[in-house]
């Protein structure tokens, strides 16, 4: 219980925290917006150009970014925990390995081990259903925000002209000159373009997460049905049920109809693994504030 609401405290902190950032973002897209629309620069732009509105926002995200990708992994650490009576076990077929270790565990739950390993599956699976509601949205939204904001820039840069124009008409004499106007104007549209591409960014991360996230769902939910099978008959209506776990009802049906292989979930672990490794990783961090990300073709794993 002291883990779980330990984890529920830490995602209850981080779901405020992307909150702020959210509107955050959707205040700078506005301005974006109405700037795109009225084909004028933001008068609070002229002096910042908007720099410290995209820093504030980059910032923020790469505070978040680290404590959400450690709540994924431990999902995937609650599985592997569950796996490893496994790992010293002889490997003659895959039903033969799982129904002996998954006996093993079950007796031992059973004959009173509340603290015993087969509590890491049910605890991966809530985590991973409550980061699942946190994540998916969230990725939406921001996706649309990105291509809303990529639309915008795309009219102000065609608008050139009629933008250094409208500055040229300011008040300040400093502004009307010519030269100085233009060169406002393309520093303004570099920070929007900026902006662009760091949402771009969270999409792609935002991915890793999700597909990290996927495929150790997967992982616990294939274990946890053979535990369910091997329950004493006084235990059978214990367990986590689709009710339970909204977020992973398609998952879980998925396996029910035999769907889901472990061939095949190890073998994409391991690309999966990897790419969350370099986004998250040890001097992952490092990286966070820097350009431009390739695969936004990726998508998320079902």
């Amino acid at each position: 219980m002291g883990w779980r609401r330990r984890v529920e405290d830490e995602l209850a902190a981080l779901t405020e925290e992307l909150e702020g950032l959210d509107r955050q973002m959707e205040a700078t897209a506005q301005d974006v917006a109405k700037a795109a629309r009225a084909k004028t620069i933001p008068e609070a732009w002229l002096d910042t150009t908007g720099e410290d509105l995209a820093a504030t926002i980059s910032k923020a995200w790469a505070t978040a970014r680290q404590p959400l990708a450690d709540l994924v992994s431990a999902v995937g650490k609650r599985v592997d925990r569950a796996m490893a009576p496994l790992e010293d076990k002889p490997k003659p077929t895959r039903s033969e390995r799982l129904g002996l270790a998954w006996r093993t565990l079950v007796a031992m739950r059973w004959a009173g081990n509340t603290r015993s390993e087969v509590i890491s599956l049910d605890q991966a699976l809530l985590l991973s259903n409550n980061l699942h509601t946190l994540l998916v949205p969230r990725r939406e939204r921001v996706l649309k925000l990105r291509n809303k904001v990529e639309s915008d820039l795309l009219d102000m840069t065609g608008h050139r002209a009629v933008l250094a124009d409208a500055m040229g008409r300011s008040s300040d004499p400093e502004r009307r000159e010519e030269s100085t106007a233009s060169a406002r104007v393309e520093l303004c549209l570099t920070v929007i373009q900026n902006l662009t591409t760091h949402l771009n960014r969270q999409v792609i991360e935002m991915n890793a997460l999700l597909n990290k996230l996927s495929i150790d769902t997967q992982r616990a939910i294939v274990l946890a049905s053979v535990v369910a099978e091997d329950r004493p008959e006084s235990a059978q209506s214990e367990g986590l049920t689709k009710a339970e776990l909204p977020q992973l009802a398609q998952l879980i049906s998925l396996n029910e109809t035999g769907m889901l292989s472990s061939v095949g979930l190890q073998q994409r672990r391991g690309r999966i693994d990897a790419r969350f490794d370099d986004f998250f990783g040890e001097g992952a961090q490092a990286r966070a504030l820097l350009g431009p990300v390739e695969g936004m073709q990726e998508t998320v794993s079902p």
